[in-house]
C-alpha cells in the first residue's frame, strides 16, 4: 500500500522503485537522463543487477566502477548477443498473447515455459517513464475493487503486477519496451536464502491481472501455476508462526 501511495505521489520524469536491501549507483541519474532523450519511446530503462551473497555483505559496499558511456554502446536486437560490456540490448514486450495452456489447469506439475525469454516482468530496480505509470494507477486501483464492497490490496507480489500491468495497457505484439544496460552493474542487493524469505501468495496479484486483461493466455497461465502453490506456501506461514511462538516462549 506505501508503494502505491508513493506512485500516486511521484512527480518526476521517471520512477524507480527499490527494496530496503537495494543499493543504487551515485551517478546514475545522468544515465537516465540520456536515455531517454536517446530513446524517447521507451517505457523501461533496466538497469544491471548484481547479487550479494548474504553472507558476504561487506561486498554490498565496494567502491563503484564508471557508468558505462550511453554514446559508446551498440544496441543489440533481442536474437542478438554481444560483449556484456559494450552492448545497449533491446527489451520485447512480454509474450502476452501466448496460448492459455490447458494442461496447467488440470495439472500442476506441469512446466512452464512461456516465461522465458529476453522480455520482463518484475517493475523493481528498472527505471520507467512516469506518465505512463500515472496511466495505470486509477486501473490497479478499480482493479482491486472486488463486489464493489470489498477492496484488495495485494501484500505479495506487487512489483510482477506493476510491471505487467504496464506492459499489457500499452500492448503492442513484438515491440520494444525499452533496453537492458550492460556491465558494470547500477543496483546491487542481497541475496537471500529462499528459505529465510517470508511465504507469499503471488496468486493474489496474478488474480489481478486475469480480472483486467482476460484475453491474455499469458496472464491465466501464470496464475494457475501460482495458484497451486497456495498450499505451500500457507504450510510455510504455519510454519512461521509455530516457530515464532516458540522464539517468544524461550
Amino acid at each position: 500500500m506505501q508503494r502505491f501511495v508513493a506512485f500516486l505521489n511521484a512527480t518526476g520524469r521517471y520512477v524507480l522503485a527499490l527494496d530496503d536491501d537495494d543499493y543504487l549507483h551515485p551517478e546514475v541519474l545522468q544515465l537516465v537522463t540520456e536515455y531517454f532523450q536517446k530513446f524517447p519511446e521507451s517505457l523501461v530503462l533496466r538497469l544491471r543487477s548484481r547479487k550479494i551473497d548474504q553472507n558476504k555483505t561487506e561486498k554490498i559496499k565496494e567502491p563503484w566502477q564508471p557508468i558505462p558511456t550511453l554514446n559508446q554502446l551498440k544496441v543489440a536486437r533481442r536474437t542478438e548477443r554481444g560483449e556484456e560490456f559494450t552492448v545497449l540490448q533491446e527489451i520485447p514486450i512480454a509474450p502476452l498473447e501466448n496460448a492459455f495452456d490447458r494442461r496447467y489447469f488440470f495439472w500442476p506439475f506441469v512446466e512452464r515455459k512461456d516465461m522465458h525469454g529476453p522480455h520482463i516482468e518484475n517493475f523493481n530496480n528498472k527505471v520507467w517513464d512516469n506518465e505512463k505509470v500515472k496511466q495505470i494507477l486509477p486501473e490497479i486501483s478499480h482493479a482491486t475493487q472486488i463486489s464493489g464492497i470489498l477492496t484488495w490490496i495485494p501484500t505479495s507480489a506487487f512489483d510482477r503486477l506493476m510491471g505487467l500491468f504496464v506492459q499489457a495497457q500499452f500492448y503492442q505484439k513484438d515491440a520494444i519496451v525499452g533496453h537492458w544496460l550492460p556491465k558494470p552493474e547500477q543496483v546491487r542487493f542481497i541475496d537471500k536464502d529462499p528459505a529465510l524469505k517470508p511465504p507469499r501468495f503471488h496468486v493474489f496479484s496474478d488474480v489481478l491481472l486475469v480480472k483486467c486483461f482476460p484475453q491474455y493466455g499469458y496472464f491465466w497461465n501464470l496464475f494457475f501455476n501460482k495458484l497451486y502453490g497456495v498450499p505451500k506456501a500457507a504450510a510455510k506461514a504455519m510454519k512461521w508462526k509455530v516457530l515464532k511462538a516458540r522464539d517468544r516462549s524461550t
